[in-house]
């Protein structure tokens, strides 16, 4: 079962002008502690058209177990990388279970 991660306490961007790439790192918590595989799924294809210049993705776990026993844990750091950035980025937001973040793309 995937499932939201809990939390996201950091959010980043690391951008290389020379090769006109883009890696996404966050880092949250997890709810229960069988969660597994923490990952940023895009809410759309990266071939899609952005929706105002935001690029939407939702934190998420697998949780193989479906352990619904509480034990917070953090997830690490977990990395989305684009090939190349985006026609039009403006914005990057993530989404979890209990909050969101947002970060501006600066070209």
């Amino acid at each position: 079962m995937t499932t939201k991660v809990y939390v996201i306490d950091r959010l980043n961007l690391e951008a290389s002008s020379s090769e006109s790439t883009l890696k996404v790192l966050a880092s949250g918590i997890t709810k229960y502690a069988g969660c597994k595989m923490p990952r940023l799924a895009p809410k759309f294809s990266e071939l899609a058209s952005l929706n105002d210049g935001v690029f939407e993705f939702d934190f998420i776990a697998d949780n193989e177990h479906h352990n619904e026993e509480e034990e917070h844990i953090p997830t690490g750091d977990v990395l989305y990388y684009f090939k190349e950035v985006p026609a039009g980025l403006k914005k990057i937001v993530v989404y979890a279970e209990k909050n969101m973040k947002e970060i501006d793309y600066h070209a």
